[in-house]
């Protein structure tokens, strides 16, 4: 591109070769003597912006006609050095440092201008990163990273900062344009902008990138969550190419940033960001993704800081907002398999780490333990069963001095039995479901039974058999079904047969002799048999009257409708057996919010036939 006359201008007159001089004096000093850097080396960078860069800047009026061409890489080398030495990892709470804050307040006007001058240099790169070459992409990454933010505590400084129209803007496009895909490349610089080191503009910077997300507080967590899914991928092909690139410890650090920032908005973000960072879909694989990657990385400061950060997340997921889908989604990752290495390898991280490796193993070994109360369901009984074959469990087996071992040892033992059931359930013919009409007399067994389009549960054989029932009580537990459905977990047809499966198991077990009686002898219409499987993986069966006060049946109009469904009714299933129906209530693991599966069980005296209802 052709220079205009003010930029040959400005190029020629600025004393690039005197600030270099200085430069190399000051860098060779440090290197012999480390410790000058905050007595003599920031002071004196300080003072060359003062004295060599600031009478050189470009006029507020200039900035138009430079964006395009200015400044040139030389320039732009020394520059950012310089920058990088004012500001990146300093100690501003440093004797040596504070008594020049004045000068560098007195710089930032002029600061400023460059660091938007070498911003539209750096928007410009990137988006034609494709037409670089390697080396020049290497160059321009370098150049991206020697910028840094600051911890500073001086009140001076960083209200000028804030106050200073434009700089928050920028931070701000510039954190949503890199999560935008293809633009990983450069790197993540501006993860810092809700570090702790801005935490007096983090409420402005929030509402910046809201409005730069269209109002849309899912779109910002869309956003952060691809912010690090872009970076762990980047990361990934250079690990799998394996060829030099950027200095990885940049990357790993942004990386952290924006898990740390996806965390904070879980734990005490504003409401309407933690609802939407709660809500938001696929973070799980996501995460689990990002430590698996780390474990590779050998670094244990970094490893265990995305460890904990990660887990915590899960944990947050799980717990509070989604525990059934969240545990589906968390087994069909590598989960299992993660911990079992990760609890091998946290045992060696330096005794410093120790604390917080602890930390970390507590929050796998409690959501094990959840875990084993969910494997009552189908689907993550054989995701549980499937991750721990492919687990390398038997190198810890036997290792005490690994907590996560006793934790998979103990999953492994609770779902033994539930294995066992799951083995017979497959080999057992399905069982009769019968049709949801108490009046219904068909002989069919063979017959289509249709589901109800409103709960999605009651099945009937008939339309004048559903519409008989929605006269009685269904209209009224339909309709309460409905309402609770945000809270029901979906269960599919055969998660339903399973579950009819252990019902009937357990009703006709020979270990319960007073259920066998019960069934046997016939029951009043306000009897059922209850289940409560939270307590543990197989509970022992009970009947009650669901007359009394109690968790297991609803009360008021719902439970007046309920009752009408309880009692006898007529088999009309063709069998030389005898048949009894009873009600079963099961209380289901569903994290803080109780759930329940009610059934009607048609079943003969002897065992060969079982109906479901």
């Amino acid at each position: 591109m052709t220079w205009t006359s003010k930029q040959i201008e400005v190029f020629l007159s600025f004393p690039f070769q005197e600030l270099e001089r200085r430069l190399l004096v000051k860098t060779t000093a440090e290197r012999f003597d480390p410790g000058q850097r905050l007595t003599i080396g920031v002071p004196k960078s300080i003072r060359d912006w003062k004295e060599l860069i600031a009478p050189h800047t470009p006029s507020e009026s200039d900035i138009a006609s430079l964006n395009r061409g200015l400044p040139p890489d030389k320039i732009t080398d020394l520059i950012v050095l310089v920058i990088g030495q004012t500001t990146q990892d300093v100690e501003f709470t440093h004797p040596s440092v504070i008594l020049h804050i004045k000068g560098l307040v007195v710089n930032w006007p002029t600061i400023w201008i460059w660091v938007r001058l070498l911003h539209t240099k750096f928007v410009n790169v990137r988006d034609q990163s494709s037409l670089l070459s390697k080396e020049q992409l290497e160059t321009e990454q370098t150049r991206s990273r020697s910028g840094g933010s600051t911890d500073s505590t001086s009140k001076q400084l960083s209200t000028l900062v804030k106050k200073t129209d434009g700089v928050l803007q920028m931070l701000s496009t510039l954190w949503i344009e890199e999560g935008t895909k293809g633009r990983a490349i450069m790197g993540f610089p501006s993860c810092d902008i809700f570090s702790e080191s801005l935490s007096h503009a983090r409420s402005e910077i929030e509402q910046l990138v809201l409005a730069g997300c269209g109002g849309s507080a899912e779109a910002v967590a869309k956003v952060a969550f691809r912010r690090v899914a872009h970076n762990l991928h980047w990361l990934e092909q250079q690990a799998a190419e394996t060829r030099l690139g950027p200095d990885m410890t940049d990357r790993y650090y942004q990386l952290n940033e924006d898990a740390a920032y996806a965390h904070s908005m879980h734990m005490d973000g504003p409401p309407v960001l933690r609802g939407a960072f709660r809500a938001h879909t696929g973070c799980i694989t996501l995460l689990v993704d990002v430590m698996c990657h780390m474990l590779a990385l050998h670094r244990p400061p970094a490893q265990l800081a995305l460890f904990y950060v990660s887990i915590h997340i899960i944990m947050i997921q799980i717990t509070d907002i989604r525990p059934y889908s969240g545990f589906l989604e968390l087994l069909e990752t590598p989960f299992l398999d993660f911990i079992t290495r990760a609890g091998l390898m946290t045992r060696n991280f330096p005794a410093r780490l120790q604390p917080t490796v602890k930390t970390f193993v507590g929050c796998c070994i409690d959501l094990l333990r959840k875990l084993a109360f969910f494997c009552i369901y189908r689907p993550i009984l054989s995701r549980i069963n499937q991750g721990l074959r492919v687990t390398a469990i038997s190198a810890i087996m036997n290792r005490s001095d690994i907590p996560i071992a006793a934790g998979l040892l103990d999953l492994r033992s609770k779902i033994g039995p539930l294995l066992e059931a799951y083995e017979t359930y497959k080999r057992s013919p399905p069982p009769i479901f019968c049709c949801g009409s108490r009046q219904c007399d068909s002989a069919d067994n063979e017959g289509v039974l249709y589901r109800c389009s409103g709960c999605k549960l009651a099945l009937y054989c008939s339309v004048a058999c559903q519409k008989r029932d929605w006269r009685g009580p269904h209209k009224t537990l339909c309709n309460a079904m409905n309402k609770r459905a945000e809270s029901s977990l979906p269960l599919s047809s055969p998660d339903l047969r399973w579950f009819a499966h252990l019902m009937t198991d357990d009703l006709l077990h020979p270990q319960f002799p007073r259920i066998r009686f019960a069934a046997s002898a016939g029951l009043h219409a306000t009897d059922m048999m209850a289940l409560n499987f939270i307590s543990q993986a197989r509970p022992r069966p009970d009947v009650i009257d669901t007359t009394t006060a109690g968790p297991y049946a609803p009360d008021g109009i719902v439970g007046e409708a309920w009752h009408l469904c309880l009692g006898f009714r007529k088999s009309g299933h063709r069998t030389h057996h005898s048949t009894h129906t009873m009600a079963v209530s099961a209380i289901l693991p569903n994290g803080d919010i109780t759930a329940k599966i009610t059934a009607l069980l048609t079943y003969p005296i002897a065992k060969e036939i079982v109906a479901a209802d």
